[in-house]
């Protein structure tokens, strides 16, 4: 196991999920709330795009951030 810690700005965070995501299972972020929070806000939105239902559903968009709504 190995474990790197990343400092990056908070207008990059949404790039350095974008690439988290990519990695999968493999990846855990263990510190930062925020990137926590969002990541699994992600996941809940991208499992919810798969959930089964008896009737079609039109896809959950994805949250808005608070800081990118201004």
């Amino acid at each position: 196991m190995y474990r790197i810690r990343v400092s990056c700005l908070a207008d990059e965070s949404e790039f350095l999920l974008s690439k988290i995501r990519f990695l999968g299972r493999r990846v855990r972020i263990v510190e930062g709330d925020q990137l926590r929070r969002r990541m699994r806000e992600s996941a809940a939105w991208t499992l919810a795009r798969y959930e089964e239902t008896t009737e079609p559903q039109q896809a959950p968009q994805p949250p808005q951030d608070a800081d990118s709504a201004s």
